[in-house]
């Protein structure tokens, strides 16, 4: 593996870790299965995490994005549910003003609908890694809640 991807390969076990035992992280490991990360997971510019979420209709990734400048992404794709799709689309506001702006609301492949919220990730400062994790993990709560709270 090159250098990037060994970081990446480490910020996701990191990323694994801090779920798994910090106290902060409980909520998130009660609405989350994840297992720990292969090291295939840093191989691509694109490299993502998927959060189990029990259902079908939808998959919620943690994904780190390496062009031009790191991004740290939650990327929710909505699978062939135009109900839940109208219903997220209708409060878009209201999820936006919790998370912040949605980076694509986007039709992306087939029936699969794509939202994508960014933030900006130092990879190279270890560091800054927790606050990352946070970032991850409150936010993908956020969507959570909204799955929950609109699907039929």
């Amino acid at each position: 593996m090159s250098k990037l991807s060994d970081l990446r390969y480490e910020f996701w076990h990191k990323f694994y870790e801090y779920t798994q035992t910090n106290l902060n992280a409980k909520k998130f490991t009660e609405k989350f299965r994840i297992n720990p990360p292969q090291p295939s997971i840093a191989n691509s510019t694109a490299s993502y995490y998927p959060l189990n979420t029990g259902s079908g209709k939808y998959a919620l990734y943690c994904e780190m994005k390496i062009s031009p400048c790191v991004t740290a992404d939650l990327r929710l794709d909505i699978k062939n549910d135009p109900v839940l799709l109208e219903q997220l689309t209708q409060h878009r506001d209201e999820l936006e003003k919790v998370i912040g702006h949605a980076d694509k609301w986007c039709k992306c492949t087939g029936k699969t609908y794509t939202i994508i919220f960014s933030s900006q990730c130092d990879l190279e400062n270890r560091n800054a890694w927790q606050k990352q994790f946070e970032w991850y993990c409150k936010n993908a709560l956020v969507i959570r809640f909204f799955l929950e709270r609109y699907r039929e």
